[in-house]
């Protein structure tokens, strides 16, 4: 599974760039750019888990997978609450015509910052 975390950091930085493009065209609708930014956390969250040996469902709840986490003791290093913001943007939100506000464009930022060099350490990149 060590092949398959490597694997999954390198699609998780493929949405980020995207993330990032999207994140600073202030013509970007928000949901599409944290819908990019969802799928980069997804990823990393699973990078973690598969390179602990850890299989996990297919799913896009980041919520389940931070449990997944939780149960290993593998440390997390951002809150149960900006994954609650983030978890909406991958199928809910996708399709809404309006902006639903729950993170800013810069908190997401924040958070796969975070996140990337969090995935990174753990899967030695």
């Amino acid at each position: 599974m060590k092949k398959e975390a490597k694997i999954l950091l390198q699609v998780a930085q493929r949405d980020y760039v995207a993330f990032d493009i999207l994140r600073r065209n202030p013509d970007a609708h928000l949901n599409n750019v944290l819908f990019n930014a969802q799928q980069c956390a997804e990823k990393l969250i699973k990078a973690a888990l598969a390179f602990n040996e850890v299989y996990y469902k297919k799913t896009h709840n980041l919520i389940e997978l931070y449990y997944q986490l939780e149960e290993k003791d593998i440390p997390f290093p951002a809150s149960m609450d900006d994954l609650e913001k983030l978890n909406p943007y991958a199928v809910g939100f996708r399709y809404e015509s309006s902006e639903i506000g729950l993170m800013s464009r810069e908190e997401a930022a924040e958070l796969l910052n975070i996140l990337r060099e969090w995935a990174k350490q753990i899967v030695g990149e």
